[in-house]
C-alpha cells in the first residue's frame, strides 16, 4: 500500500484517496497516481450600515440557480470562513432566518473562486 502524505500536500488539493494499492514487479517501475481535486474557501465579515459587527448570521453561499451549496455562521466579531469550495462562480447572502429583521431583503453578492482563495467577502446588512 502507498499512502500520500498530507501535509507535503498543497491545501488546496484535496485526495479523493489517500491510500493505493500496487503491485511492484522486480527490475520494473510502478506509477501510482493520485487524484486530486482544487478546493477553496472564501471569507469575510458581516456587519450592519452603522459598521457593527453581527454574530450568528448564518452566510449562504448559493449557485447561480439559487440552490444553497453551504453555510457557517459568524463568530462575536462578525466574521465567517467556508472551505471545501470548487472553482466557479456563486451568490453570497444573509439568511432570512438569521437576518436582524427577516423582511428586509439581504444584498447579495457575486463572487468568482479561479484559483485562490477570496479573503474579505464582506456584506452590510441594512439596519432594521
Amino acid at each position: 500500500a502507498i499512502e500520500l502524505d498530507l501535509e507535503r500536500l498543497p491545501f488546496e488539493l484535496v485526495p479523493e484517496r489517500t491510500v493505493l494499492t500496487a503491485r511492484v514487479a522486480a527490475d520494473a517501475v510502478t506509477r501510482v497516481d493520485f487524484a486530486v481535486r482544487p478546493e477553496y474557501g472564501i471569507a469575510g465579515r458581516m456587519t450592519d450600515s452603522a459598521g457593527n459587527r453581527l454574530q450568528g448570521v448564518r452566510v449562504e453561499l448559493l449557485d447561480m440557480q439559487g440552490n444553497a451549496i453551504k453555510s457557517a455562521l459568524t463568530d462575536q466579531f462578525g466574521l465567517y470562513r467556508i472551505d471545501g469550495l470548487p472553482a466557479g462562480t456563486y451568490r453570497l447572502s444573509a439568511a432570512a432566518s438569521s437576518r436582524p429583521d427577516p423582511s428586509m431583503p439581504s444584498p447579495e453578492r457575486e463572487i468568482e473562486i479561479v484559483d485562490d482563495f477570496l479573503f474579505g467577502q464582506d456584506v452590510q446588512l441594512p439596519q432594521p
